[in-house]
């Protein structure tokens, strides 16, 4: 599974505590005008998971380029921890919503 990191994210946490994983997620957007809608599509639990994984390669956790330009080696640092803590399945959305944030985002 991959996943795909950025500052976004992070920003995301406040907004995205209302969400739970049995709350359906919207669809992913596309332009950087949905840089907002793309960082509400993320869930919440695996935020952690972000920023001990950003830190671990080298990247701080406000640092969207260096998160997003190091993804094989954030996803392998978070991989784990994002299934530990969400789950299988919000953990699948993770990854796709995680790969809006870069693209939209970062």
């Amino acid at each position: 599974m991959q996943f795909s990191l950025s500052l976004c994210m992070l920003m995301s946490a406040a907004l995205a505590t209302a969400q739970t994983a049995t709350t359906p997620l919207p669809a992913l957007p596309t332009g950087a005008k949905n840089c907002t809608a793309a960082r509400l599509a993320v869930p919440s639990c695996g935020l952690p998971c972000l920023a001990s994984a950003a830190t671990a390669v080298g990247c701080g956790t406000t640092n969207a380029t260096c998160i997003c330009a190091q993804t094989s080696a954030v996803e392998a640092n978070a991989e784990d921890c994002v299934i530990s803590a969400c789950g299988m399945a919000t953990a699948l959305l993770f990854s796709n919503a995680s790969h809006a944030v870069c693209a939209n985002c970062a």
